[in-house]
């Protein structure tokens, strides 16, 4: 697998869109090739539901990986880690990833 730095991508409310940085207001998804991961970000103040549609299609962008502009499929089968969530005084059940409590 070739490395790749500097994939970040932003939420745009409906889909990830490939950005160059982290800046400013969002929802974020960067690949960590060190760690294996990615990196699931948001900054304060993002709805909800914003909140849960994003990291359910980040879970998906994990899974089958995502396709660069040159056509390259990278972070394909890693698992997706949350960055301190803002919303961190929700209940657990609220935070994971749908899959992960529908298989108890």
């Amino acid at each position: 697998m070739v490395k790749r730095m500097g994939v970040i991508l932003q939420w745009n409310g409906t889909n990830w869109d490939l950005v160059d940085s982290k800046g400013g207001h969002g929802i974020f998804l960067a690949l960590d090739d060190d760690a294996g991961e990615w990196q699931f970000t948001v900054t304060e103040g993002e709805p909800l539901i914003q909140r849960r549609t994003s990291l359910r299609r980040a879970n998906e962008v994990a899974k089958v990986g995502f396709v660069l502009p040159s056509g390259e499929r990278v972070g394909i089968d890693l698992k997706v880690r949350e960055d301190a969530p803002e919303s961190g005084n929700l209940p657990e059940r609220l935070r994971r990833a749908q899959r992960d409590y529908m298989k108890k």
